[in-house]
């Protein structure tokens, strides 16, 4: 008997080893899998690593994938989708489910708002700057019925006036559930900017809006007083100048969308923090000390990426570094951290300008 169950335990180890293994690698491959059929699906430019989906939809970003969370010793691998909301909701937003964990959401500063639904409540905390605004967009009907059917399946959700942002314990590896992911945290984000479009201005962007409306005709834009948010077209390109709520306070925030051009996979980050998700390869370096030192560039052809951010270009990209935070892909041109003075934004929006028009998209 003995040696009847040395024998069964010697070949169930190595093929309990062999199964574990193939289990792994054939997840991988569904993972992949998953990832690449969704992409197609949206018309999205295929990861050939098959580690993510990500790409714009019309003016929204996505992001399904992996991401490093943290920093030093308590940096780690999660996985997360996201969508970015079209424009920031200014409200210094931040939902999220009550049980995450406390090391991948800082408790925001904004005050703690009951929204009046017992269910909800129990299920997610709320903070914004504005109780009343921030009650009446998370209390609208539509938003309540995209969060609820989004959170019975992936409960881990936050929501910001950025993004809306699902933490997944595992990589979905069913084409079938990734895009019902990617729909519902669409559907959320769709229904957060509709809802938000009744609530009025919050009262510390009152005088903001008084301010933005010479300047809004000075540049030919479309004030919507109501975000607030200026709108349009600059040289034939579209340009959204609206507020988001930073740490320190409310500041304006620019996007810039490039006319129709060839795609070169350009990242443009500032040398401040860690690249995120967005971008990822090697550093593409241009032997400019002042540029080098200033920013992280990405791109699929490091000679096509040097010949396309020539010295015009660079000096642009300098020059946008005195007015807030520059962040630039094939879709669009991004300057955060502005201040909400008109003169300043003027500025602003010359100097992106610039740069588009070095760039020649």
């Amino acid at each position: 008997m003995f040696e009847f169950l040395a024998l069964l335990l010697g070949i169930t180890l190595p093929v309990s080893v062999f199964y574990l293994v193939f289990s792994r690698g054939k997840r991988q491959l569904d993972v992949a899998v998953a990832y690449r059929q969704v992409a197609r699906n949206l018309g999205l430019n295929i990861d050939t690593r098959g580690v993510s989906v990500k790409g714009h939809l019309g003016d929204r970003r996505l992001w399904v994938g992996e991401v490093l969370v943290g920093h030093g010793p308590d940096r780690q691998l999660s996985i997360w989708g996201v969508v970015d909301m079209e424009r920031p909701l200014s409200l210094g937003l931040q939902v999220r489910y009550r049980a995450l964990s406390e090391r991948l959401f800082r408790r925001g500063k904004g005050t703690g708002v009951e929204l009046g639904d017992e269910a909800l409540d129990r299920l997610v905390e709320v903070h914004g700057d504005d109780p009343q605004r921030v009650r009446a967009l998370m209390g609208n009907r539509e938003v309540k019925g995209a969060l609820r059917a989004l959170m019975a399946r992936w409960p881990d959700v936050v929501i910001t006036d950025y993004s809306v942002r699902v933490h997944l314990k595992r990589a979905l590896s069913s084409e079938r559930t990734l895009q019902d992911l990617v729909d519902g945290m669409l559907r959320l984000a769709a229904a957060l900017e509709m809802a938000r479009r009744e609530v009025p201005v919050p009262l510390r962007l009152v005088d903001a809006v008084a301010a933005w409306g010479e300047l809004s005709e000075s540049l030919g834009l479309e004030l919507e007083e109501w975000l607030p948010a200026m709108v349009g077209e600059l040289g034939s390109r579209r340009v959204v100048l609206t507020t988001w709520r930073a740490e320190q306070g409310y500041q304006a925030d620019l996007r810039l969308y490039f006319r129709e051009h060839r795609e070169v996979g350009l990242r443009v980050r500032p040398q401040l923090r860690p690249d995120g998700y967005w971008s990822v390869g090697q550093d593409i370096q241009f032997d400019d000390p002042d540029f080098d030192r200033a920013f992280v560039i990405k791109g699929w052809d490091p000679r096509r990426i040097r010949n396309l951010l020539g010295p015009e270009a660079r000096q642009a990209l300098l020059g946008a570094l005195q007015s807030g935070h520059v962040q630039i892909d094939d879709k669009r041109l991004h300057l955060r951290d502005l201040p909400l003075e008109p003169e300043a934004l003027g500025v602003a929006v010359d100097r992106a300008l610039r740069i588009a028009d070095a760039l020649g998209w």
